[in-house]
């Protein structure tokens, strides 16, 4: 613990208020990079494509009709749970039935 004449030297020289911090809470290193699991990134690829799928519907200049179809597809069609396949399905449906992979890159989402 330092002295009160080390704070009032300190507080003038710099001009300033000087405090004491209080720690709250203390984790080891191991306990912080523990709690980063490969669990958090699983929903990343999923944004991921479904980020690829509006760049593309952007750059073919059909971004409407993909929002329109993912409206349509939300109110008619209750089997499709995740939005990825909400937004495959659109995207299939506006472009044909072709696969939607085709020119898509391989290495998208490399983590």
């Amino acid at each position: 613990m330092l002295s009160e004449k080390v704070y009032t030297n300190t507080a003038e020289e710099f001009s300033i208020s000087v405090g004491v911090a209080r720690i709250t809470g203390y984790k080891k290193k191991t306990e912080h990079i523990d709690e980063v699991t490969p669990e958090v990134y699983k929903n990343l690829s999923n944004q991921l494509d479904i980020n690829w799928i509006i760049t593309e519907t952007i750059l073919d200049g059909n971004y409407k009709e993909l929002q329109r179809e993912i409206y349509r597809l939300k109110q008619t069609n209750k089997r499709l749970k995740s939005e990825l396949s909400i937004y495959k399905r659109a995207f299939k449906n506006i472009n044909g039935n072709g696969n939607i992979n085709i020119t898509k890159p391989t290495k998208v989402h490399t983590a």
